[in-house]
């Protein structure tokens, strides 16, 4: 995943001139601990936000703005209940912007 995410960047970037943006799209999972069956995923979600720092540094002085969303959890056929997996990451559900999970069909096609 990662190989392929820098692979994909590289060939990007030949066609990206001055200015623009890029925005890489994490997962709260890479900041806290998640379950063991999510450690790979939260891996590449951490990988992810490191290689959005070193981006910014890059890219910055072409005019091009790097940003690293994390949406927090969204519902989809592989999540588990929202409260089963807050407690698994001990995270407090206070923490979360909104108190629920957010639907895959309220996702930007």
């Amino acid at each position: 995943m990662i190989d392929v995410t820098c692979e994909m960047f590289s060939a990007a970037l030949a066609h990206i001139g001055m200015g623009g943006r890029v925005v890489n799209i994490g997962g709260m999972v890479a900041d806290v601990g998640p379950p063991s069956d999510q450690l790979c995923y939260a891996l590449t979600k951490g990988a992810l936000a490191a290689f959005t720092l070193r981006l910014v540094h890059d890219l910055g002085p072409r005019g091009i703005t790097v940003n690293h969303v994390q949406p927090g959890p969204t519902v989809h056929d592989q999540t588990i209940p929202l409260e089963t997996a807050l407690r698994a990451m001990h995270v407090p559900s206070e923490t979360l912007a909104s108190a629920r999970a957010a639907d895959s069909s309220e996702a930007i096609p």
